[in-house]
């Protein structure tokens, strides 16, 4: 319901050809985060569940949480090349709002992935739960607001409400698991990169076959006809 709600607001507010534009600027953003992330939310998932708690999953949580900050500062220097490649030239008139749309993206999204990956390896359902509802819903209620003071508003407004709603998820990721940051520990570091990398190879597979259809669209077809 949620996302029908949604999507009748932005048909609302953008029109065929703005929502063709949102797409245009978001998906390449979102497609090399999920590339450049090398999986680490999973990886730190798989380890953080092999203990039940103490001092030894407060540095894997830790280890997790300064990986995922390196792994964003080195895919940010990566990702704006990369942007650069990829971004047909129709869409390069807006070049410095997908760049800064990408990375405040990605350093949301890995948080955001980080935090639930700890939730869900501690078996804290509950807050798995309340963490993986509240972007969504706060994304409606964001995009409500927006909608009810003016269906005008445009593209840029409504990459801000997804952002804005990343943000909310993640700081409340942050208040209901909490865990210490000074345990990094190289060993834990080598174990959470391994695992994660044995993941991450079945998932470029799946982002390649789940994503293809919408790059050669972009590639391809004109901003209305998206």
């Amino acid at each position: 319901l949620l996302s029908l709600a949604t999507s009748i607001m932005l048909a609302r507010m953008l029109g065929p050809e703005g929502r063709g534009l949102l797409l245009a600027l978001t998906f390449w953003p979102t497609l090399l985060t999920g590339v450049l992330s090398l999986s680490l939310n999973e990886g730190a998932n798989y380890h953080i569940a092999q203990f039940s708690s103490g001092l030894r999953v407060d540095a894997v949580n830790s280890t997790a949480f300064w990986l995922v900050l390196t792994v964003t500062t080195v895919g940010a220097l990566i990702i704006l090349p990369l942007l650069w490649l990829v971004v047909p030239e129709q869409y390069r008139v807006n070049f410095e709002l997908i760049c800064a749309f990408a990375l405040a993206f990605m350093l949301l999204g890995n948080l955001m992935s980080l935090y639930r990956a700890v939730i869900q390896g501690q078996g804290q359902l509950a807050r798995l739960n309340l963490m993986r509802l509240v972007q969504p819903l706060s994304y409606f209620v964001l995009l409500a607001g927006v909608f009810a003071w003016g269906s005008g508003l445009g593209v840029r407004v409504v990459m801000g409400v997804m952002l804005a709603a990343m943000a909310i998820s993640t700081l409340v990721g942050i208040a209901i698991t909490w865990f210490p940051i000074h345990l990094f520990r190289r060993r834990v570091a080598k174990g959470i990169m391994a695992t994660s990398w044995r993941f991450h190879k079945a998932n470029l597979v799946l982002y390649a076959s789940a994503e293809i259809d919408k790059a050669i669209v972009l590639l391809f077809l004109p901003t209305a006809q998206v």
